[in-house]
């Protein structure tokens, strides 16, 4: 009986609780097995609720992690990725799994910020307890990511971080926080061009309330010869120009005299707007200078700057429009601007 009943301590030992414990005699030593034998079936439901516990725990923490619209993972302080992370991770930073991916593919580090991120990382290990959290995390070396080519809306990712420790009390983790900023950033941007474009229009609507129509008319018609003969130099210009992306050739390129043409008219523009009040349109000819200003050298002299002088005198026109269209707003649709002419100017037929 003693035999038996070591070798069912054993089998408890060992972490299997699913052996019965024998009563082999009925002495002190089967009181004793009566004993195990209780201990063994109050250890065995006492881990079998536990797991069940832990079961439903880590099913609460799964379903947390699958479903929030933040991307959450961690790493430790050698920067290894642990396995826990959220599904929306995978589609924020772009990757099929956040587990199987390095912290540099991630957050997307060069070398230089690799090298940064583990000193950081070193510093956190060491300062956590004397510093306050938001002092370190601001010093991380990587707060935002973009995503996107050229030719589409970029998105944007936000990284925050925030410390994990263990039962010590000591720093174990660090947790990562991405979230997709994109359709925040494209509101605030909508709003932005929204109160810009309300601001332009009371700027336009004093300009024209402070002002005589006469000088007004005089503006526009100056303002409307001078694009137009701006728009036809360029045209001539580009008619002349290689077909190929840069010129090498002296004859391929804007003499500086035609430059200083263009650029006088485009900084007469944006004199005459900036002192009316029509302060974008101003702006927009100031971007027009600066554009024409890359025109003086040969390795720039080539159709893409051309193309976007274009655009800088396609949104000057547009301003321009929207001048006009206040002109017929306060001064009538149907109404024409009038002009005062001296008597001492006038002449009798």
């Amino acid at each position: 009986p003693i035999g038996l009943l070591v070798q069912s301590t054993k089998v408890i030992s060992e972490g299997n609780y699913d052996v019965e414990v024998q009563r082999e005699s009925d002495d002190e030593i089967g009181h004793l097995a009566e004993d195990f034998e209780s201990m063994r079936v109050t250890i065995q439901r006492y881990t079998r609720h536990l797991q069940d516990l832990v079961d439903e725990k880590m099913q609460q923490v799964n379903d947390i992690l699958n479903n929030i619209d933040h991307g959450l993972f961690t790493v430790n302080l050698d920067g290894s990725v642990n396995k826990e992370y959220s599904t929306r991770a995978n589609e924020i930073l772009k990757v099929k799994d956040v587990a199987s991916n390095s912290l540099e593919d991630l957050l997307r580090l060069d070398s230089k910020q690799q090298k940064a991120f583990h000193t950081w990382m070193d510093l956190v290990h060491k300062r956590d307890q004397q510093q306050r959290w938001k002092k370190l995390a601001r010093l991380a070396p990587v707060h935002e990511l973009t995503f996107g080519d050229h030719d589409a809306i970029p998105e944007y990712v936000s990284i925050a971080y925030q410390k994990i420790y263990d039962k010590q009390n000591e720093l174990a983790k660090i947790m990562i926080l991405v979230t997709d900023e994109t359709e925040k950033r494209l509101k605030d941007y909508q709003m932005e061009e929204q109160r810009k474009k309300h601001e332009n229009e009371m700027n336009i609507v004093l300009g024209l309330a402070n002002t005589p129509p006469e000088e007004i008319s005089a503006f526009m018609e100056d303002t409307t010869e001078r694009m137009k003969k701006i728009r036809q130099q360029i045209k001539e210009y580009s008619q002349h120009l290689p077909k190929q992306q840069v010129s090498t050739n002296e004859a391929d390129t804007m003499t500086d005299g035609s430059i200083n043409a263009l650029y006088r008219d485009i900084h007469t523009i944006k004199g005459n707007s900036g002192s009316y009040g029509f302060k974008r349109l101003s702006e927009q000819a100031h971007k027009t200078e600066d554009m024409l200003e890359k025109l003086r050298e040969p390795s720039h002299t080539n159709t893409e700057v051309l193309a976007e002088v274009v655009v800088c005198l396609d949104n000057m026109n547009e301003e321009i429009g929207e001048i006009q269209q206040k002109i017929k707003l306060i001064f009538g649709r149907d109404e024409n601007v009038t002009m005062r002419i001296p008597a001492s100017h006038v002449t009798s037929i």
